[in-house]
């Protein structure tokens, strides 16, 4: 298989690895997101117009049957009505006198009629009308006039073969001081009794508008519907519906893919022929659902494309830095450095080619250190030699001689009265002997601030009165181990440096605090300070472990509390108010406690 991947593609293998990962992103993760999340956009949107299609179905359903409802109800009460043979025969009566009819009113008339009001809310007035011209007009009885003749309400159930008619019209209104309105009314002939057919006798029953308004207003959500009668007039709509001719008004021309409309027959009895319902979509909900899904799949979309590309990318920068470092490293070679690779190695491929050469590269090293061995170990006799030969020249100076010449010059003052020249000498002596007889590379900080304030005395007798010091020690931190002559070199720095240049009194402070987490030890001094410059110079050559021009003692404190205490401790070169310059050093207290067990003592 190996061998036939390597005759039919081999220019695979001439791909730098960053393009190889840019193709796989791109063919294997890029575009089929992309492709997926189109076609999952299309079959959402798709979904989307059939639900609501449906929904709107179903609300033209429900709205539809509510009206019939309605309507058939209405019908079977006038049919109810209608078959009363009292009702007929009183209003089939001719009455001699108003008084005669209202006492067959107030006995039967009056209760027939106006109980079914409450028990029926779709009602708004029910009223029965006669030829019979001895009937009075009031409550729900009427006389048909010649101008209620005149009406379209009478006009459609007298030329109706339909015993009921459902229409609508407007109609002055008696009991609403003549004022025309809108009406449904439904008609029913009073004509089941042929023994009664004196005079014309018609049922009307006028539907109350607000109920059907509160039908359509409950599918608002889903259409707005219009009621459309059999002469094609608005009868009663939604808020988006104007009043007129049905048949006038245009299809809308805007939006014609989501905005339709739907139109089902109220029933197919033959009073409701021609009447319809006839709903519209509201297109601003169907985009606006269709906005929410596509801003959905979007973000959907841009989540499945960063997480891919981000872990591509991460991936693919772990292995060209890697195979970078690991190419860098072997044309170094080519120049007789064979350094290794320090960086993670990691546990794929790549990082047991840096394991590999980095044994390769310890192989090599080791070898050349054989060739150069006797070499090296000849030089090491030579200088083993030279070492010997200087301590024993050392060896040769006793130091109580040194001592002898002190401790007389020191009486000889004292015999002669210069006791500041005596202090002096027992200080030195001190200081020496100190010197000589220390061999812990870790003191405490009391031992270490007496051999400093020994060394101050000598240059106070150096300047007399224009050099002053004062020591300021915390007495928990009294017993606190560091590295000896850490304080006293940077006092002697301050001396050397910075208080030559010091015209008037040269003052050097030392303090020591223990705080809740450091051991804070800080010299400052009042002499010229540190140009800007040139304190840069020394931060930077302590944190690269460089030279330092003039400043040795710095240095060495630096790396004594580096050697004991690592990268923990803080060492820092300030200025306070501008007018001393301060050097301090921070210990972590934990670090001291571990010090002081690796010797034996508690801090």
């Amino acid at each position: 298989m190996t061998r036939q991947a390597k005759t039919i593609f081999p220019w695979v293998n001439d791909i730098p690895l960053k393009y190889k990962f840019l193709l796989i992103y791109l063919l294997c993760v890029l575009v089929p997101i992309i492709s997926i999340n189109l076609l999952f956009l299309n079959q959402v949107s798709q979904n989307i117009r059939v639900r609501e299609e449906q929904n709107m179905f179903i609300s033209m359903d429900r709205a539809t049957g509510e009206i019939a409802r309605l309507i058939d109800e209405m019908v079977g009460l006038g049919y109810s009505i209608s078959k009363d043979r009292a009702l007929y025969e009183a209003l089939d009566r001719t009455y001699e006198t108003r008084v005669e009819y209202y006492d067959v009113f107030d006995s039967l008339l009056r209760n027939k009629l106006k109980p079914n009001l409450p028990v029926h809310p779709g009602i708004l007035e029910l009223g029965v009308y006669t030829t019979n011209p001895t009937v009075e007009s009031g409550g729900e009885y009427f006389y048909l006039t010649d101008r209620m003749r005149q009406t379209d309400w009478y006009k459609a159930i007298a030329g109706s073969r339909n015993r009921v008619t459902v229409i609508a019209h407007e109609d002055p209104q008696p009991l609403l001081l003549g004022k025309p309105a809108k009406r449904i009314s439904i008609l029913t002939k009073m004509d089941q009794y042929d023994g009664y057919r004196t005079y014309d006798k018609f049922l009307k029953i006028d539907l109350n508008i607000g109920k059907l308004l509160e039908i359509l207003h409950v599918e608002s959500g889903f259409l707005d519907i219009a009621l459309i009668d059999p002469l094609d007039r608005i009868v009663v709509s939604g808020p988006g519906w104007s009043s007129g001719d049905y048949s006038k008004i245009p299809a809308d021309a805007e939006n014609v893919e989501l905005s339709q409309r739907y139109e089902h027959k109220l029933g197919n009895a033959s009073y409701l022929s021609g009447w319809r319902l006839v709903g519209v979509s509201d297109h601003r909900k169907i985009a606006e659902t269709l906005y929410e899904s596509r801003r959905f799949i979007f973000w959907l979309a841009v989540i499945s494309t960063i997480v891919p590309t981000v872990l591509i990318y991460v991936i693919l920068r772990s292995y060209n830095y890697r195979v970078k470092k690991l190419s860098r490293h072997m044309e170094k070679m080519k120049n007789e450095k064979f350094d290794p690779i320090t960086l993670q190695e990691g546990k794929d491929e790549i990082g047991g080619l840096i394991r590999n050469f980095n044994l390769m590269a310890a192989k090599i090293n080791s070898l050349i250190n054989d060739v150069y061995k006797l070499e090296i170990q000849k030089k090491g006799l030579e200088l083993e030699r030279v070492r010997a030969e200087l301590n024993f020249l050392q060896s040769q100076m006793n130091p109580h001689f040194l001592f002898n010449t002190l401790n007389a010059l020191l009486v000889v003052s004292k015999k002669n009265g210069y006791n500041q020249v005596a202090d002096i000498i027992k200080n030195l002596s001190l200081v020496l002997r100190r010197l000589l007889s220390w061999t812990d590379d870790l003191v405490t900080l009391q031992e270490e601030i007496t051999f400093t304030e020994m060394y101050l005395k000598i240059e106070k007798f150096r300047f007399m009165d224009r050099f002053d010091f004062s020591i300021d020690i915390d007495p928990a931190a009294a017993s606190c181990k560091i590295p000896k002559m850490s304080i006293q070199t940077l006092a002697e720095n301050a001396c050397k440096h910075g208080l030559q240049a010091v015209k008037g009194v040269r003052i050097i402070r030392i303090r020591a605090i223990v705080s809740d987490r450091h051991l804070q030890v800080s010299v400052e001094d009042n002499g010229k300070g540190f140009e800007e410059n040139k304190r840069e110079e020394i931060l930077r050559a302590l944190s690269e472990d460089g030279e330092i021009g003039g400043h040795v003692g710095i240095l060495n404190v630096y790396k004594r509390l580096a050697l004991f205490y690592g990268d923990r401790v803080d060492f820092r070169i300030g200025d306070d108010a501008g007018q001393w310059t301060v050097v301090s050093f921070y210990i972590p207290l934990d670090k001291l406690f571990e010090r002081s067990v690796e010797g034996g003592e508690a801090v």
